[in-house]
């Protein structure tokens, strides 16, 4: 979820992400945000929230990530002046391996999978 300074909702999306230990990667989804969720937090959110929240419109080829690797998407992009919302997700066995790798990077939008 995207949210501005004021709490309210700007983006979501469903990440998905099944780890398989045997091989040391990652099966990865990305899909609109789920419509039940998203009434779910609108229900829950103060009344200047809008009625829908910003998603995908489709769902992307799902991929195989090795222990480690990233990949980016592209949330919101601005047609004008061609900037991008993205969001880094990166996936490891080993949470230092994530926090290493990505120096100066926000802790806080990291994805991690044990």
């Amino acid at each position: 979820m995207l949210v501005d300074a004021s709490g309210k909702y700007l983006f979501g999306y469903d990440l998905l992400i099944q780890a398989v230990a045997a091989s040391k990667t990652f099966n990865i989804a990305v899909k609109p945000l789920d419509l039940q969720i998203e009434n779910k937090l609108l229900a829950s959110s103060p009344d200047d929230h809008p009625n829908h929240i910003a998603t995908l419109l489709q769902s992307s080829e799902p991929q195989i990530l090795d222990d480690g690797d990233s990949f980016t998407l592209d949330l919101l992009v601005n047609q004008k002046t061609g900037v991008k919302i993205v969001d880094l997700v990166s996936v490891s066995f080993d949470r230092p391996n994530i926090e290493d790798d990505n120096p100066g990077h926000c802790r806080e939008t990291s994805r991690w999978m044990r």
